[in-house]
């Protein structure tokens, strides 16, 4: 009969809407799935560029605190030495004449290194 027929076109519109309103549930379950994922993923980004930074920053303090060591043992390398050398030139005046103040300094460089 024509009513039959009205509700199955009724019946059959409904399931068409039903259908459709499925498929776009399950489409923004995706997008929100792979949402959920971008985020993740930009997090531990952020976490690693961060964690990276502090590292850098950690090497260079610990570069710059190994420069200022050098110069430091450098500047007190130096005043030994100049000190041993003030004493080895005294001792060269008392011992030695003048005259061998070549021989005395190449060995007082052999004696350094």
């Amino acid at each position: 009969s024509a009513e039959d027929k009205q509700k199955e076109k009724e019946l059959r519109q409904r399931e068409a809407a039903l259908a459709k309103e499925k498929e776009t549930l399950r489409l923004e379950h995706e997008r929100l799935r792979l949402l959920s994922q971008v985020n993740r993923i930009m997090l531990r980004s952020r976490n690693s560029i961060v964690n990276t930074t502090c590292y850098l920053q950690e090497q260079n303090k610990a570069r710059e605190e190994e420069k200022q060591m050098r110069a430091a043992l450098q500047h007190q390398y130096q005043d030994q030495l100049d000190t041993l050398k003030v004493a080895f030139e005294g001792a060269q005046d008392q011992y030695y004449p003048r005259s061998n103040d070549r021989c005395i300094q190449m060995s007082l460089n052999c004696f350094i290194l």
